[in-house]
This record gives C-alpha cells, sequence and structure tokens, in this order.
C-alpha cells in the first residue's frame, strides 16, 4: 500500500483501479471486486515524477483510464497519457495548461475538476478561496482551454442542504 496520506486520490469507473497521489508520487493498486478494499490485490506501482520539484495536488483519470490530469503544486496543469489503459508506469506527459498565463491570482491551486466530456475544467484556490473556470475548445486537450470568468463569493443557506455562489467581476 502507498505510504503516507494521499493528497487526493481517484478510483477508475469500473472500480478496479485506485490511484494516489503524494507530493510527486503516483501511486496505483488494483482492486480484485470492484470498489471492494477489503480484499485488494496486493499489487503496488508507484510512478515518481523525479524530474520534477514540485509535488501534484490533485488527479483525475478519464473512464477509458487513457488520460490522467495532474495538478501540480505551483499552478500548471497538465495532461499525460497512457500507452496501456490505467497503467501507470506507461504515462508520459502531452502538454499543460500554464494558469499563470491567465488571471489566476498568486494563490496556489488546490484541486480541480474536469467535465466528463472534456469540455470544461474548473480549479479551486487555496489562498483566496476562489473557484477560475476554463473553456476547452477540443475536449481534454488543455492547449485549447481559455480562461471564463471566477467565483469566490459562497453562502451556505440556514438549513445548511444547498451551496450557492455568487459570480464576480
Amino acid at each position: 500500500p502507498m505510504f503516507g496520506q494521499p493528497g487526493s486520490f481517484a478510483v477508475s469507473n469500473d472500480g478496479k483501479q485506485l490511484y494516489g497521489q503524494i507530493g510527486a508520487f503516483i501511486g496505483q493498486q488494483e482492486l480484485n471486486t470492484a470498489w471492494t478494499l477489503k480484499d485488494s490485490g496486493t499489487d503496488f506501482v508507484e510512478f515518481n515524477d523525479s524530474l520534477e520539484s514540485e509535488g501534484y495536488t490533485d488527479i483525475w483519470v478519464k473512464n477509458d483510464g487513457i488520460l490522467f490530469f495532474l495538478l501540480k503544486e505551483n499552478g500548471p496543469l497538465e495532461r499525460w497519457s497512457a500507452s496501456t489503459a490505467h497503467d501507470i508506469l506507461s504515462i508520459s506527459k502531452d502538454h499543460s495548461l500554464d494558469l499563470s498565463n491567465t488571471s489566476w491570482p498568486s494563490s496556489l491551486p488546490k484541486s480541480f475538476e474536469l467535465a466528463q466530456d472534456g469540455s470544461k475544467v474548473i480549479v479551486y484556490g487555496s489562498g483566496d478561496s476562489a473557484y477560475y473556470g476554463f473553456d476547452i475548445s477540443t475536449p481534454f486537450d488543455l492547449t485549447t482551454a481559455s480562461y471564463n470568468g471566477e467565483s469566490s463569493d459562497f453562502s451556505v443557506k440556514s438549513e445548511k442542504q444547498f451551496l450557492f455562489a455568487k459570480q464576480s467581476g
């Protein structure tokens, strides 16, 4: 099993692969039974992006297991491709979205969510507690991303059942 506590994790669409991220390490564990950890496989592999000095803060894996998206501590959102589906040892970096080329603030990106169809991404900045949106004109191709705004004003109704965002800017 993975050493330490993962910063984020993802599970494959079929529930048979568990991915975790700790710094520059990405770990993968096969689950014998989908979505069941108690009888998980003993095989554990890890990918170490040893050429990088910064770690990752979030991971997202496309359902087909070919595309992996990793968010770096200091900003770039990277797209990686696997030559074998769901095999992190076969991944290589394709390209990245340089968040410094947008109206991104000086705060560090913490997490992100990618639309299932690959047409949009929202990145959360930890320092200013704001969300930043991007449209992706060619699905899953971060080189075609364009900034579409931010939201930082959130409120919770007294019943604490709904979260509302107010568009700013």
